[in-house]
Formats: C-alpha cells, sequence, structure tokens
C-alpha cells in the first residue's frame, strides 16, 4: 500500500516536471525566434534524448559506451536547464530556481 502511494506521488511529481520543462522549452524556443511548429517540437526532442540515455544507464552495460551515455546525459540535462532558465518571467533568485527545479525534478529516483 506504502509502495504504491510512493509510485503515484513519484509519477504525479514526474508528470508535473515534464509539463513545466515542455513549456519553459517552448517559450525558450519561441523566444529563440523558432516558428511555433519547431518550438513545439523542440522540447520533445530534448526531453526524449534525455529519456533514452536515462533507460540506456539504467541498463548498467560496461563498455565504451557508457561514457557517451554520460555525456549525452550531461549535455540534454544542461540544455533543459538553460531552456528553463532563458524563459524565466524574471532573472530574479526566485524566478531563475522556479524555473531550474524541473530537469532537476526530472533527475530523481
Amino acid at each position: 500500500m506504502v509502495v504504491a502511494g510512493a509510485v503515484r506521488s513519484d509519477g504525479l511529481v514526474a508528470v508535473g516536471a515534464a509539463y513545466a520543462s515542455y513549456q519553459h522549452g517552448r517559450v525558450f524556443a519561441l523566444r529563440s525566434g523558432t516558428d511555433g511548429t519547431t518550438a513545439a517540437i523542440w522540447p520533445v526532442i530534448v526531453d526524449g534524448l534525455l529519456l533514452l540515455v536515462t533507460v540506456e544507464l539504467w541498463r548498467g552495460q560496461r563498455g565504451s559506451g557508457r561514457w557517451l551515455a554520460w555525456a549525452a546525459f550531461l549535455f540534454g540535462i544542461s540544455l533543459s536547464l538553460c531552456a528553463n532558465i532563458g524563459a524565466a518571467p524574471s532573472l530574479s533568485l526566485f524566478g531563475v530556481t522556479a524555473a531550474a527545479c524541473p530537469p532537476f525534478l526530472c533527475c530523481l529516483p
């Protein structure tokens, strides 16, 4: 019962973080001058990269591709973090902190 509640809570946090990250990424892409279609797809590409790399890292296989997976993960998180901060309504401490939360929440186990 407790495990099921924890899984549901994790799911809600993940969905909320993904939604906020998507919205911030779309706003960032629009502010960068892309058209509406590209702005709608761009956050999916960044978050899709993170999803694929996370699955690869969870597999836990050793080998030469592991460092590439970590490099792609760090690149994806950095890109998502920059986009989220770039979409902050204000560059105040609280505005940047709130905007930076979704990428970090997606990294939590």
